[in-house]
């Protein structure tokens, strides 16, 4: 072989060699997965970053997955407005009133960052809307049509420099659906699994788009059934279901600290003497009861003191002190809605 051939082969061996290594590279790099993938642009709408003060934002989908059909409720997942009135804590037992001692019974109040309800704005459309409590301009959530909402947003600054004093603690604005074309239908039934709570929602809207697209004209039928759900519905608070700690009634009959015993003990059957099933009366007005209101003897049980006792026929504290986990709620909204843009 001449030097001029052995000199060619191995030339071609080399580069056959590259390739062949250029080839299993390339294969390589496709069979193995990105680890990271990065996203340095986007043309999705973002207010909560593009506003100059933090927002929250939750939208239509967000509620419906949900399956929540009470807006009060929901909103208290938001840390922001956690601290919310809702149905539980405007009904039954310890219904707290306003400023003015009107009752809030049965309002859904939203109250951002626990600084009040009547320091939260509530907008629809970015507009103020009808007050539900007297004295304050809060507004009960409940009177908007959940079907209609297109977002939620929560601005958690203050913004009293814009809206006045209501918005000291900030501003929640429903934005609503204002292009709405045809027909839109909702029908939804959720349960417990022990039963009790069911709540139902049906809502019927009707849009339509004209003039281009300038002008809409929307009517909208919601309504909702919360059913109820009391204490004694579930085996872990009814009476004799749930244990209270309580005065240790052998510390309290004796008088004496005893460092051998606890100051307190749990028993499920503690209830207060002042009042009973039956009633209570007390005939030498020594302010304890002798007789029931059947007129039987009134059992006093063992005493524990601040009016209390452990048996007995005394009022139990599981009774008195529980309400509805759930009370009864019933919306029915009917909105007409329509704009037309004249102008940009």
């Amino acid at each position: 072989m001449s030097k001029h051939t052995f000199t060619k082969s191995v030339r071609t061996l080399l580069l056959s060699g590259a390739a062949l290594a250029a080839f299993a590279a390339a294969a390589a790099a496709q069979d193995s997965a990105p680890e990271t993938v990065m996203v340095t642009g986007t043309r999705i709408e973002r207010p909560e970053i593009s506003s100059p003060s933090p927002i929250v934002t939750v939208n239509a989908a967000d509620i419906q997955a949900s399956g929540s059909t009470n807006l009060g409720e929901y909103l208290t997942r938001i840390p922001s407005l956690k601290g919310s009135l809702n149905d539980f804590d405007t009904s039954g037992y310890g219904s707290p009133t306003s400023s003015d001692g009107s009752s809030l019974g049965g309002l859904n109040l939203l109250n951002l960052r626990n600084l009040g309800y009547i320091r939260t704005l509530v907008l629809v459309d970015g507009h103020r809307t009808v007050s539900e409590s007297t004295g304050s301009a809060a507004v009960d959530v409940n009177t908007i049509p959940i079907t209609l909402i297109q977002r939620i947003d929560t601005d958690t600054s203050g913004d009293s420099a814009i809206y006045g004093a209501d918005g000291v603690s900030g501003v929640v604005n429903f934005i609503m659906k204002h292009d709405l074309e045809g027909i839109s239908s909702r029908a939804q039934i959720g349960t417990s699994e022990d039963g009790g709570g069911s709540k139902f929602l049906l809502a019927f809207s009707a849009g339509h788009n004209f003039d281009d697209g300038k002008g809409n004209l929307t009517v909208t039928l919601e309504g909702a059934y919360q059913e109820k759900l009391n204490f004694t519905q579930r085996s872990f608070t009814k009476v004799g279901g749930r244990s209270f700690f309580v005065t240790n009634p052998v510390e309290f009959a004796s008088g004496v600290d005893d460092p051998t015993q606890p100051d307190f003990v749990p028993v499920k059957n503690a209830g207060y003497i002042t009042s009973g099933y039956h009633g209570a009366i007390d005939v030498n007005f020594d302010g304890v009861p002798d007789f029931q209101g059947n007129g039987s003897v009134y059992n006093f049980g063992t005493d524990i003191g601040n009016a209390s006792s452990i048996g007995g026929d005394g009022m139990p504290y599981a009774e008195d002190l529980q309400a509805d986990f759930q009370p009864i709620n019933r919306r029915r909204i009917a909105e007409v809605s329509g704009h037309y843009d004249f102008a940009d």
